[in-house]
C-alpha cells in the first residue's frame, strides 16, 4: 500500500521533472553566448540567437538570418541588413538610426520603442509587426508591407510611405506630419487621433478606413479613394478633398 502512494507521488513528479527539461531545451536555445555575435558576423546566420545589447553599429550583414532572434536594446545604427531575415524576431528598445533594412522580411517581429530614424525599410514585408511607440521621423518606407502591424503613437513624420500596404493597420494616435502616402493602402486602417497634417494622400485608398479626430489640416487627399470612411471629429483646414475642392470647415 506504501509501494503505490509513493509511485502516486512520484508520478506527479516525473511529470513536473520532463516540463522543467522541455523548458529547460527552449532556454538552451535563447541562452546567451558569447560566440553568438561572432557566429552573426562569420556565419551570417544566428537563428534563435541572443543578441541583447549587441553593438552592430555600421556593420555588413546583408542577407544575414536572425529568424527568431533576440535583439532587444541593441546597436544597428548605420547597419546594413538588405534583404535580411529577421522573421519573428525580438528587438525592442533597437536602435536603427539610418540602417538599411531594403527587402528585409521582418514578419511578426516586436520592435517597440525603437529608434528607427531615418531607416531605409524599402520593399520590405512588416506584416503582423508591432512598432508601437518606435520613431521611424524621415523614414524610407517606398513599397513596404504593414499589413495587421501595430503602429500605434508611432512618429513616422515626414517619412516616405508611398505604394506602401497598410490595409488593416493600427495607426491609431500616430504622427504622421508631413508624410508622403501617395498611392498608399490604407484600407481599413485605424488612423483615429493620428496627426495627418501636411500629409500627402494623393490617389491613396482610404476605403472604411478611421479617420475620427485625426488632423488633416493641410494635408492632401487629391484623386484618393475615401468612401466608408469615418472622418467624425475630424480637423479638415486647408485640406485638399478627393474631388480637388479645399475644406476649411475647421478653420
Amino acid at each position: 500500500m506504501a509501494a503505490k502512494s509513493l509511485s502516486r507521488i512520484r508520478a506527479p513528479l516525473r511529470v513536473q521533472w520532463l516540463f522543467l527539461l522541455a523548458m529547460g531545451a527552449t532556454w538552451v536555445a535563447y541562452a546567451f553566448s558569447p560566440a553568438d555575435a561572432g557566429k552573426a558576423l562569420k556565419a551570417n546566420a544566428c537563428i534563435k540567437c541572443d543578441l541583447t545589447r549587441v553593438d552592430f553599429h555600421d556593420k555588413h550583414l546583408a542577407g544575414v538570418n536572425l529568424k527568431w532572434a533576440r535583439l532587444n536594446s541593441s546597436n544597428l545604427a548605420a547597419t546594413n541588413l538588405a534583404g535580411a531575415n529577421l522573421y519573428g524576431a525580438f528587438a525592442n528598445h533597437v536602435t536603427l538610426t539610418g540602417a538599411n533594412l531594403a527587402g528585409a522580411d521582418l514578419r511578426g517581429v516586436t520592435m517597440k520603442w525603437g529608434n528607427l530614424r531615418q531607416i531605409n525599410l524599402s520593399d520590405s514585408d512588416l506584416t503582423d509587426a508591432d512598432l508601437f511607440l518606435s520613431n521611424l521621423s524621415g523614414a524610407d518606407l517606398r513599397r513596404v508591407t504593414l499589413i495587421r502591424a501595430n503602429l500605434m503613437r508611432v512618429k513616422l513624420e515626414d517619412a516616405n510611405l508611398s505604394q506602401s500596404n497598410l490595409a488593416h493597420t493600427n495607426l491609431m494616435e500616430a504622427s504622421l506630419r508631413g508624410a508622403n502616402l501617395t498611392g498608399a493602402n490604407l484600407t481599413r486602417a485605424n488612423l483615429g487621433g493620428a496627426n495627418l497634417a501636411l500629409a500627402r494622400f494623393t490617389n491613396s485608398v482610404l476605403t472604411g478606413a478611421m479617420l475620427w479626430s485625426a488632423d488633416l489640416s493641410g494635408a492632401n487627399l487629391l484623386g484618393a479613394n475615401i468612401s466608408g470612411a469615418n472622418l467624425s471629429g475630424a480637423i479638415l483646414c486647408k485640406t485638399v478633398m478627393p474631388d480637388g475642392v479645399q475644406n476649411d470647415s475647421s478653420c
